[in-house]
């Protein structure tokens, strides 16, 4: 044992490596420490002297590591079972047809749509021309498409949203900005977040998560991801990451988010099974925890 073992250390246990690198979360005395491995279900109580200090890199998922989460009701999911998982459904991984048929080729097709219908030179001259029902269409022509990410309340809600003529301007506009507009992502984020919150609602809820996020995912895919709120937060549970999840869109949320999906696009980058983009580290998220 390391004499100068203190909380947060990364270790490993000699005796057993197959559990890999651990995090100490707390010791008693200089007899005693809890530790979360990588590869166990379970934290371990076990005794000091039989740690070591790991010389390893830090794995990622150690950075926003929630421990407060109750082991019985919600068991560790490590990303080897994910993966696990994952290929018991798609054998082949991101290349299996039913892969593609039930997860990515209707995204692609969205992409493809939203990139030839709004890209940025033709969504500034519609709205230079002040074409904004135009505009509207081509929106609703592309969530059309994504027909399982929205849930159906939330599309009666974008469409009894913007059939009003005012409503249709204050999107149109909005959504430029927070697609191709100047200043980061987080401001734009938030640009985006308070017009909506701020646009009338139709009967049923309109500013959400998944309509936050749905079509800065769709144009580019390869650099963010898309919030299904309930299947992101019961991934992150498993996982053992805190996003400080709120259920109304913030950036702090979103940028945990980012925070996650880099870290399983990485570790599947580094496995047999690399994703292309958003629309994959996405659909692994998804299928892992609802198929």
């Amino acid at each position: 044992m390391d004499v100068n073992l203190k909380d947060g250390d990364l270790v490993f246990a000699p005796n057993n490596p197959e559990w890999g690198q651990g995090k100490i979360l707390s010791l008693s005395g200089s007899s005693k420490a809890v530790v979360f491995f990588l590869n166990e279900t379970k934290r371990k109580t076990m005794l000091a002297k039989s740690l070591q200090i790991s010389n390893d890199p830090p794995d990622p998922i150690f950075a926003n590591l929630d421990v407060n989460i109750d082991e019985a009701t919600t068991p560790y999911f490590s990303f080897e079972m994910a993966l696990k998982r994952f290929l018991e459904i798609f054998p082949q991984g991101f290349n299996d047809p039913s892969y593609l048929e039930k997860e990515r080729n209707w995204k692609v097709q969205a992409h493809e749509m939203i990139v030839e219908k709004l890209d940025e030179a033709t969504f500034r001259k519609l709205l230079d021309e002040q074409n904004y029902s135009e505009i509207i269409a081509r929106v609703l022509a592309v969530e059309s498409k994504l027909y399982l990410l929205l849930a159906v309340y939330e599309k009666m809600a974008l469409r009894d949203t913007l059939k009003d003529s005012e409503s249709q301007v204050t999107f149109a506009t909005a959504l430029y900005d927070y697609l191709y507009g100047e200043g980061t992502l987080e401001k734009r984020f938030e640009g985006f977040a308070g017009v909506l919150s701020r646009m009338p609602q139709k009967g049923h809820r309109f500013h959400t998560w998944p309509i936050q996020t749905l079509f800065l995912f769709i144009r580019f895919p390869n650099e963010y991801p898309f919030m299904k709120p309930e299947i992101v937060k019961e991934a992150a549970r498993r996982l053992r990451q805190e996003i400080n999840y709120r259920s109304e869109p913030n950036w702090s949320t979103y940028r945990n988010l980012l925070d996650l999906s880099e870290i399983i696009k990485g570790k599947l980058s580094r496995s047999n099974h690399p994703p292309r983009d958003m629309i994959d580290v996405q659909s692994f998220i998804f299928a892992v925890e609802k198929y």
